[in-house]
């Protein structure tokens, strides 16, 4: 395995796991709201479109949180139902890393050694652009996510204390 394969490993698995987050969301309100829809049923229309939570805040907040990920669902559904994420800079890095110290030619204009600094520098380049996005869409998540869980939370308490008074 090589760097551009881990590297390339790595923004798959936060493309693929940044757009989850919105599902765990959705389970979570199923639960809270003790809706008993089926794991394999639950979906934005189904929950946001249901009586006990459409009267509530929850929908609104749900739909803050699909925003901040809307724009890498279709990446995530590229990666997992087509192919592998690639941009020109991935591919790139990646046709750099084709080339060992065998595979270089002596007669090359350019030393190994070359090679190997300029992957090493993009390599630092792509991965401090990412880290910067991924940054910026971490922090929009978190600013989403804590009115959601105080909504959550506050019907959480509210259901907690209607089944206490049946029990």
């Amino acid at each position: 395995m090589t760097r551009s394969d881990d590297l390339l490993y790595n923004v798959e698995n936060y493309l693929i796991r940044i757009v989850s987050v919105y599902d765990g969301c959705l389970q979570l309100t199923n639960a809270v709201f003790h809706l008993c829809i089926s794991d394999e049923m639950v979906g934005h229309g189904v929950i946001v479109k249901n009586l006990h939570v459409a009267r509530t805040g929850v929908p609104r907040r749900l739909k803050m949180v699909k925003k901040v990920i809307k724009s890498e669902e279709r990446e995530r559904h590229a990666i997992i139902h087509r192919h592998s994420h690639m941009d020109p800079e991935s591919e790139r890095i990646e046709r750099l890393y084709m080339h060992t110290k065998e595979t270089w030619a002596a007669n090359r204009k350019h030393p190994y050694s070359r090679l190997i600094n300029a992957r090493a520098h993009m390599v630092k380049a792509y991965t401090a652009k990412r880290r910067k996005e991924f940054g910026t869409i971490n922090a929009g998540l978190v600013d989403a996510l804590g009115p959601l869980f105080d909504d959550l939370l506050s019907e959480y308490r509210r259901q907690k204390g209607r089944l206490q008074k049946i029990v």
